[in-house]
């Protein structure tokens, strides 16, 4: 059996097409790319990276995990430990889910791209995008891992939609690995809803009226 390597050119992405047939008689989709906003969602002020792919800024930068657009991807080699993705937030939230988007297979938005020319190029990609941490921090400590990605090789569009639980504190998300690449076409961090509010310093001894009055201010 001859296994291909995957080289940089195999994952260059362009605009989305408009619908045509390939030479595999697969239709390709005209519909937007933009990825809806999920419940609860927060921004991040800032993301970074590490080793940016073929150091394509434009192709490949950190701020494609986060733009909304499943058709763009930020694309990170693991190189001297450069395999990771930082999402930083303004403040603290409770963070409670990460939601990652990966390329799907059925009526991709480049068809040409080497990854969806045929089922088995689809998983060699899969398997060198794998295997992904991702983690809760509170600046530079870690506080919780909410698990690694574990791709699969769904052909769909609702195949390649991970959500990671993590239900703790913290004000960055960091997505990393030691080996492959990071390939991330979108993540959506999101919260409660509900800020956590401290009472332990609460005078106990005021009356119930003096306490909502006090959680008010």
């Amino acid at each position: 059996m001859i296994v291909r390597q995957i080289t940089t050119q195999d994952l260059v992405l362009s605009p989305p097409q408009r619908p045509y047939s390939n030479v595999s008689g697969r239709s390709v989709i005209a519909s937007t790319s933009d990825r809806q906003q999920e419940i609860a969602e927060i921004a991040p002020t800032i993301a970074t990276q590490g080793n940016t792919l073929n150091n394509n800024e434009e192709l490949y930068a950190a701020v494609h995990a986060i733009d909304k657009d499943l058709s763009t991807v930020a694309a990170i080699t693991t190189d001297n430990g450069g395999g990771w993705l930082k999402l930083e937030f303004d403040k603290t939230y409770f963070i409670h889910k990460v939601v990652i988007y990966y390329r799907f297979y059925t009526n991709w938005y480049n068809p040409r791209l080497w990854c969806v020319q045929s089922v088995a190029n689809f998983k060699s990609c899969v398997d060198d995008a794998n295997n992904v941490d991702v983690s809760v921090y509170q600046g530079e400590v870690q506080q919780k891992s909410c698990g690694t990605l574990q791709l699969t090789y769904g052909l769909e569009q609702s195949d390649q939609i991970y959500t990671l639980q993590c239900r703790t504190e913290g004000d960055t998300v960091i997505l990393s690995k030691i080996t492959g690449r990071v390939i991330l076409f979108e993540v959506a961090v999101t919260n409660t809803g509900i800020y956590i509010i401290n009472v332990f310093s609460i005078n106990f001894s005021q009356n119930l009226k003096d306490l909502i009055v006090l959680l008010s201010a």
